[in-house]
C-alpha cells in the first residue's frame, strides 16, 4: 500500500481555485460546546462503532460520589438501590456460562433503572422496557443516564400520567439500561491491561486506522499492536474467570431473560407490598385480584420490550431468533445483517456512507448565505472536491497550530479531518459547525480544530489508591479500563476464529472496504483486524440460522442514509422475521436520533402503547435540514402540547447522542 488511495468521495476534481472565504461571524461558541461535550477520539485508535460514540474517559458522562457499584452485593433477584439522583440500580448475579449453569462462578451485571410514573398496581403500568446502545461495548447505564428519560418520555402515554381520568388507556414504563458483560460497571472486568495508566499509554502509541492505506508500515505496526493486546486480554489472571470468553451476544440474550424474568418476580413482590401498606378499604376485592392477577410473575413465560440501537439491533435479532415466544415489543434501529456480522466479514455496512457527505453538500448548495463553504451556484460537487482536497493536503502538509493558554503546540493531520467526517456522518447536528471547521482549515487555519483536539487527547492520570495497594491487575485497578477491549470481546466472540488470516488476505480485504467509502473504509477495516488477532474464544456460540417466527412482529427503523447501518440491511432483516414492518425514516445519519423527526416519535409511541405497526413503506420525513431550517410542510413554530413534548424528547436523545 502507498499514497494510491486519495480520499475522493467520488467527486470530480474542484478547478485549481483558490478557497474564497466568507464573512461570517465566529464560530467559537459553538466550537467550544462541541469540545465539552462532545469529545472526539484523536488520540484513540480510529473505531467507528455500531452504536452511539462511547463518551469521553471517564466513561459516564454522570457521577454520583455518595454512590458506588461494588457496595452493593449482587443479588438472584432484583434489589435496587437509588441512585444518581432518581433512578434505580441493582447488580443481578446470572451464572458466568449459560451453557454451564453447573458452573458456580458469577457475573454481576450493572442495572439501572428510570422507574415508571405509575406504580406496578396502576392499570395503566406497561411493565418495563430494555435498551441497548450499541456499540458492542457501549455503557447501557451511561445511555440511561443521558437519554433515558427522554427515552421515557417517547414510549409513555402522551397525556400526563398524574391525569388518570379518561386515560385508563394509556401506558407507561420502566425503562432499564444494563453494562453488558466485560463493559463498564458489570464484573468481572477484563483484564487486558495492569491499570488505566498503562491502557491510556498503549492507545496513545496505536497508529490511526486511518492510515491505513497510505503505508504498509502502518498496518505492520497496527497489526503488532493488536497481536499484544489480544494476547493480554486471553491471558487469565487469578481464580476468576476471564471475562473475555464469556462476553458474546448469545451469553447477554440469556441476561436479558433473566433480566425479564426477575423483573417479573419484582414486580409481584412490589403489587403485594403496595397493597399490604394500604387500609384493606383501598382496594375492592375485585381490585386486588385484578392487581395480583396482572402482576404476577408467569415463571418461564415472561416477555421482553425492547428497544435497541446499531449493534443492539443485533442484541434485538439474536434474542428473537433464541426465544421468539418471548417477544413482545422488540424495536430495532439501524440495522446491523445478522449473517455478514456473524461471520465478522464487515462488509454490508458502509454501502451509503460517502452518500451523505454529497447530501450535506447538496444542503450547504441549498443555503449559499449560511454554509461557508458554498457560494452562489456552488455545485455539491465541487463542495465535496474541496473537502477531498483538504485531506489529502493533509497528509502532505499538516497545519501546524502554535500552543496558547489553553493548550500547547500541535498540528491538524490526515488522521484528524478524517475523524470529523467521520462524526460528521453519523449525526447532523455536527454538520454545521465542523463545516466552519473545515472552511478554516481549508485557510490553513488550524486554531479551533486544535483546540477540539487538544479537548480529545489523553492525559495521564494517578493510579488510584487502592490500585496502588492492590497491585497490578487487580479488580481496583481494571475496574476504570475504558471501551478498548469491550467492543473485542463481544464482536470478536460473536465471529468465527479468523487468527489464520494473512496480511496478505487483509490487505484485499482492505481495498474492498476502501472501495465501498473513501470516509470509513480505512476505519472500518480495522475491526476485522483486531478480530484477526484477538485470541480469546466464547465459550458458547450460537450459530443461527438468523429468522424466526416471533410471537409479535418486530418494529425496524432505518435512515435513507446511515453511514454504517444502510437501509438495504433493514429490508433484508425484515425478510428473517415475518409480519416485521420497516419504517424509513428519510434522513441521514447514524439512526433515528441522528436527525429527529416526530413521525418516527409517534410510531415508536404507538408500537411499545398498543402494539400498532406502520403501514408497509410509510416514510417518516424530519422536522429539519441542515442549513435549510425547518422544512415540515406545517411549519415547527405552532406544535401541538403533545408534538412539542414528543420533539422535545426526540431532541434530548439527539443532544445527549454520545
Amino acid at each position: 500500500m502507498d499514497k494510491s488511495y486519495p480520499v475522493g468521495f467520488g467527486q470530480a476534481d474542484e478547478p485549481r481555485q483558490a478557497h474564497q472565504p466568507r464573512p461570517r461571524k465566529t464560530n467559537a461558541i459553538r466550537i467550544a460546546a462541541i469540545a465539552s461535550g462532545l469529545i472526539l477520539y484523536f488520540s484513540f485508535p480510529s473505531f467507528i462503532s455500531l452504536g452511539d460514540r462511547p463518551p469521553s474517559l471517564p466513561s459516564l458522562p454522570l457521577a454520583d460520589p455518595e454512590f458506588d457499584w461494588l457496595q452493593i452485593v449482587p443479588q438472584e433477584q432484583f434489589i435496587y438501590h437509588p441512585c444518581f439522583g432518581g433512578y434505580q440500580c441493582a447488580r443481578l448475579s446470572v451464572p458466568i456460562n449459560w451453557n454451564d449453569i453447573a458452573n458456580p462462578a458469577r457475573a454481576a451485571v450493572a442495572v439501572i433503572k428510570v422507574p415508571a410514573k405509575v406504580p406496578v398496581t396502576d392499570p395503566r403500568y406497561g411493565g418495563a422496557i430494555v435498551l441497548n446502545p450499541g456499540g458492542p461495548g457501549n455503557s447501557g447505564v451511561g445511555q440511561v443516564l443521558r437519554k433515558g428519560r427522554h427515552m421515557q418520555i417517547i414510549v409513555d402515554a402522551a397525556h400526563p400520567a398524574s391525569t388518570p381520568d379518561g386515560f385508563s388507556d394509556g401506558k407507561y414504563f420502566d425503562i432499564i439500561g444494563f453494562d453488558a458483560r466485560a463493559v463498564n460497571n458489570t464484573t468481572p472486568h477484563l483484564t487486558c491491561f495492569p491499570n488505566k495508566q498503562s491502557e491510556l499509554n498503549f492507545l496513545a502509541r496505536q497508529p490511526s486506522d486511518f492510515l491505513f492505506g497510505v503505508s504498509d508500515t502502518y498496518v505492520d505496526l497496527a497489526w503488532a499492536n493488536y497481536r499484544a493486546f489480544g494476547e493480554s486480554c486471553a491471558t487469565r489472571r487469578g481464580d476468576e474467570p476471564n471475562m473475555a470468553e464469556f462476553a458474546n451476544t448469545a451469553q447477554v440474550v440469556e441476561d436479558i431473560v433473566a433480566m425479564i424474568e426477575r423483573h417479573a418476580e419484582w414486580r409481584e413482590v412490589e403489587a403485594q407490598r403496595i397493597i399490604s401498606s394500604y387500609d384493606v378499604s383501598n382496594f375492592s376485592k375485585s381490585d386486588r385480584e385484578r392487581i395480583l392477577d396482572t402482576t404476577r410473575w408467569r415463571k418461564g413465560v415472561e416477555k421482553l420490550n425492547y428497544w435497541g440501537v446499531s449493534y443492539g439491533t443485533i442484541l434485538g435479532q439474536t434474542f428473537s431468533v433464541m426465544h421468539p415466544d418471548r417477544v413482545s415489543r422488540v424495536l430495532i434501529d439501524g440495522v446491523v445483517d445478522p449473517d455478514d456480522y456473524y461471520s465478522a466479514k464487515w462488509l454490508k455496512n458502509l454501502q451509503d456512507t460517502d452518500q451523505i457527505l454529497q447530501r450535506w453538500a447538496s444542503y450547504c448548495n441549498q443555503a449559499p448565505e449560511a454554509c461557508p463553504l458554498a457560494s452562489l451556484h456552488t455545485p455539491p460537487s465541487i463542495i465535496n472536491a474541496r473537502l477531498a482536497r483538504l485531506a489529502n493536503s493533509l497528509l502532505e502538509e499538516p497545519i501546524p497550530v502554535a500552543g496558547t493558554a489553553e493548550h500547547g503546540p500541535t498540528v491538524i493531520d490526515y488522521p484528524d479531518i478524517m475523524q470529523l467526517f467521520a462524526d460528521s456522518v453519523y449525526d447532523q447536528k455536527l454538520v454545521e459547525p465542523y463545516f466552519e471547521l473545515f472552511s478554516d482549515l481549508l485557510d490553513r487555519n488550524g486554531t479551533s480544530a486544535a483546540a477540539l483536539k487538544m479537548e480529545g487527547d489523553l492525559i495521564p492520570l494517578s493510579l488510584n489508591a487502592d490500585c496502588d495497594k492492590d497491585g497490578s491487575y487487580s479488580a481496583a485497578c481494571v475496574r476504570d479500563q475504558g471501551p478498548s477491549g469491550f467492543f473485542a470481546a463481544i464482536a470478536c466472540g460473536d465471529g468465527p476464529d479468523l487468527r489464520n488470516t494473512s496480511k496478505a488476505e487483509f490487505r484485499e480485504y482492505f481495498k474492498e472496504l476502501r472501495d465501498q467509502s473513501d470516509v470509513l473504509g480505512a476505519s472500518w477495516s480495522g475491526h476485522r483486524m483486531l478480530c484477526i488477532n484477538w485470541k480469546a474464544r466464547p465459550a458458547w456460540r450460537v450459530e443461527g440460522p438468523w429468522t424466526a417466527n416471533t410471537s409479535y412482529p418486530l418494529l425496524i427503523i432505518g435512515n435513507t442514509y446511515d453511514p454504517v447501518t444502510p437501509l438495504r440491511n433493514a429490508h433484508r432483516v425484515s425478510t428473517l422475521f415475518p409480519g416485521s414492518v420497516v419504517l424509513h425514516q428519510n434522513t441521514e445519519g447514524h439512526g433515528l436520533h441522528a436527525s429527529p423527526s416526530i413521525c418516527t416519535g409517534k410510531a415508536v409511541r404507538a408500537y411499545f402503547q398498543d402494539g400498532t405497526l406502520p403501514e408497509i413503506d410509510t416514510v417518516c420525513e424530519p422536522e429539519y435540514r441542515t442549513w435549510i431550517g425547518c422544512v415540515n410542510p406545517d411549519g415547527c413554530d405552532a406544535r401541538s402540547d403533545e408534538d412539542q413534548a414528543l420533539w422535545e424528547a426526540l431532541s434530548g436523545i439527539n443532544q445527549n447522542y454520545r
